[in-house]
């Protein structure tokens, strides 16, 4: 096992990321356009792997959309080629391209599977790293891990509730499920305030409340309670509650939370 001393003589164990970037933009992608309108949320990647010794991303530039003229895709080409360099740019971060094949809606990415695959294989069998971690939820890296797994790297599997394979999730030593509280916390401090979470609030009294509906989950009793059309409460037990400006986002920012569905009962 690779070792370094830090100040405090304490052992660390070292860690790399290796990030299937067309992946991580999908689950971005999807949670903001979702929880913020906004499908291009501003992650800010060295939050995203600042507990990381070596972070390894990998990508393709984008193909060309149906019926896009030349100038709206040189755009783009030149907007993944400015974010990439950036990317370089950060400590730690090491990016890999790899090639876009097809038009209209059969798109497909190719040589991202299989550097990642080559390039997680060769760290392990050279003790490299003591643990690996793949964001990823895509069932073809399983062989991969697999791979890993006889090998002795201990694997951790990132993931998405947006897409993601069980039986990937099954074959890896552990696994970490990105959620919306999460990506919240890789946006810039400065934008934050624009991309707003439910707030938390503890013994606090709700002035004339309507009761909405009433629920349970992992023995808690929940209950949803409204004042007017933009304010929200979920009532945890008795002292807890969550506020937000919309009932759908604030059921799915507290399930996503404890990762399990409330059973409504009335």
């Amino acid at each position: 096992m690779l070792t370094y001393q830090i100040n405090n003589n304490k052992k660390t164990e070292i860690e790399y990321l290796f990030v299937d970037g067309g992946y991580l933009d999908k689950v971005i992608s999807e949670v903001g356009k979702n929880f913020w309108n906004s499908d291009s949320l501003p992650i800010d990647y060295q939050k995203l792997g600042f507990r990381f010794d070596k972070i390894f991303y990998y990508n393709c530039l984008p193909g060309r959309k149906n019926g896009e003229n030349d100038t709206d895709y040189e755009c783009r080409i030149n907007l993944s080629v400015e974010f990439y360099e950036k990317l370089k740019m950060l400590d730690k971060f090491h990016v890999f391209e790899g090639v876009t094949f097809g038009r209209k809606n059969k798109i497909r990415q190719k040589t991202v599977d299989i550097m990642i695959s080559v390039d997680m294989l060769r760290h392990s069998f050279r003790k490299n790293m003591d643990k690996a971690f793949l964001l990823t939820g895509d069932l073809d890296f399983k062989p991969l891990i697999e791979a890993l797994i006889l090998e002795g790297m201990y694997t951790t599997v990132i993931y998405s509730d947006t897409s993601f394979s069980k039986e990937l999730l099954f074959v890896a030593d552990s696994n970490q499920r990105i959620t919306i509280k999460q990506i919240h916390d890789w946006l810039p401090d400065e934008i934050k305030p624009n991309y707003q979470l439910p707030e938390l609030k503890q013994n606090y009294r709700i002035e004339s409340p309507v009761i909405l509906k009433q629920g349970e989950v992992k023995n808690k009793q929940i209950t949803l309670l409204g004042r007017d059309e933009n304010e929200f409460w979920l009532q945890i037990n008795k002292s807890t509650f969550w506020k937000f400006h919309s009932e759908h986002k604030l059921i799915w920012f507290y399930e996503d939370m404890i990762n399990e569905k409330i059973k409504w009962i009335k």
